[in-house]
């Protein structure tokens, strides 16, 4: 990969950044920040925080990018080379970008049309992960769709969207099975079946299945203000309790910790709140999630397929992330912690293998005991990522209910890693591993994990109907 000439760094900002990551404790390479190996670069963590949000972007200057950009995926994206099993061509989608943005006109063009063809490519493959960090002006997750219960189990062939168009559904595709639900409306359950398509597709009003169209309902978002963005721990009665696990930001961790060494065991009953909780490190939700159940062990272990490729560019995107966390306040909480965030800006001490690397990726996992409390999950097309994992990894227990929407989708391609793109000054983040969550290979990003029971629209998710909801579930011992 050659290095663009815009990826000097003047010496002040060069060491500011060694300043800051001293403070942390790292002993830094010689080239950090600056190029690194195979014409990757290393930019100071302010310059890749102010990347992040752009609305405005030099058409001319992302032109530039695009070149480095595209190399920069093939050696280090996870789903390149699903991409291109499938059908996807990848050199004729970077000259059509090419062309779309030599015709704009102005010094400077908003982020979502300068992005506008990474939609066309989302579309084609879901990814919640990989992509500009700045508006696009589309859902990036999954929509969730209530059919008639009537309308079977036979997997959908299309969806009609609200414009009139039909879409046609991958062929065998497990995602494409509806699943049988219950909606939580006005104190009762009912019967329905469920199907979660990606949001970026648009509206849905009707999907086909055994031959025929149904009518399609979209599951309303959760309010933004319904759920705080921070820890929350409640004891509704001497045998329940209420959990919120927010999105797991060096600050929340925090907040985690101090839970955990405080928090007694939940009782009989336990809601956890997991909407809108957009991913992070899930080791401070475990600890806390441990104090609560004290007749869970967290012994087992899960494994999930994944693959991913070691190379220069996946190595620098890797500490990229690891910036980012900085940026947002990340603190090293123990030796094991920081030696792990030396072993990934050490990109040149052993070289990489330039290779594809598959396994799989050992997770703990919890066992209960008869004694264990009945569990109710609450998530949202916003919760994402380990968020996302949290969910899959407590679904292993038994008497465990997930109520809401249907998740973000944010888990299939995963470990992401950020780049700033040297001329635009845009960060761009990449999923470096694909997972397998159920072995069949369906796809989860844009489709998200299934829920039992759907909460229908705001009142079906407010406090009172949530709380209406585990006593109908969950009866008092």
């Amino acid at each position: 990969m050659k290095p663009p000439s815009a990826c000097a760094i003047p010496a002040a900002a060069r060491a500011g950044e060694r300043a800051r990551l001293r403070r942390l404790g790292l002993a830094l390479p010689a080239a950090i920040p600056g190029l690194v190996a195979d014409g990757c670069w290393v930019p100071p963590t302010r310059w890749l925080k102010q990347g992040a949000g752009r609305r405005r972007v030099d058409p001319a200057r992302l032109r530039a990018d695009l070149p480095w950009l595209r190399r920069l995926l093939q050696d280090a994206y996870a789903g390149w080379e699903r991409a291109a099993r499938r059908g996807w061509r990848w050199d004729a989608f970077f000259r059509r970008w090419d062309r779309h943005l030599r015709r704009q006109k102005g010094r400077t063009v908003a982020a979502s049309v300068a992005f506008a063809p990474w939609r066309e490519f989302l579309a084609f493959q879901p990814d919640g992960h990989t992509g500009p960090l700045v508006p696009l002006g589309i859902g990036r997750g999954s929509q969730t769709l209530v059919l008639p219960a009537a309308a079977g189990a036979s997997p959908a062939t299309a969806v009609r969207m609200t414009d009139g168009s039909t879409r046609r559904l991958r062929r065998r595709a497990p995602e494409y099975r509806p699943r049988r639900i219950r909606v939580w409306r006005d104190g009762r359950l009912a019967p329905a079946r469920l199907l979660a398509v990606p949001a970026v597709w648009g509206a849905v009003r009707a999907a086909r299945i055994g031959g025929r169209w149904w009518a399609a309902k979209p599951v309303d978002a959760t309010p933004s203000d319904a759920v705080p963005d921070r820890p929350v721990c409640r004891r509704w009665t001497n045998d329940s309790m209420y959990l919120r696990i927010p999105t797991l930001t060096p600050e929340n961790a925090g907040r985690l910790d101090r839970l955990a060494a405080r928090v007694g065991p939940a009782g009989h009953r336990l809601v956890i709140d997991l909407r809108g909780n957009e991913g992070g490190s899930a080791t401070a939700a475990i600890a806390v999630l441990r104090a609560c159940l004290p007749d869970v062990a967290w012994t087992g272990s899960a494994r999930i397929a994944w693959r991913w490729r070691d190379t220069a560019a996946a190595r620098v995107l890797r500490w990229g992330w690891v910036q980012g966390r900085i940026a947002a306040g990340l603190t090293f909480r123990s030796p094991a912690s920081r030696q792990a965030a030396q072993n990934l800006l050490d990109l040149a001490a052993a070289a990489p293998t330039n290779r594809e690397h598959g396994g799989r990726l050992r997770l703990p996992a919890p066992q209960a005991k008869p004694s264990a409390p009945r569990i109710l999950i609450l998530v949202d097309g916003r919760c994402g990522s380990d968020g996302e994992l949290l969910v899959w990894l407590l679904r292993r227990l038994p008497g465990v209910t997930v109520a809401g929407a249907c998740t973000f989708g944010a888990v299939e391609f995963a470990q992401p890693g950020d780049a700033l793109l040297p001329h635009s000054r845009v960060t761009f983040r990449v999923a470096l591993a694909e997972t397998d969550l159920y072995g069949d290979g369906r796809a989860v990003d844009g489709h998200g994990l299934p829920v039992d029971i759907v909460l229908p629209d705001a009142a079906g998710q407010a406090p009172s109907a949530i709380r209406a909801l585990a006593d109908f579930l969950l009866p008092r011992r």
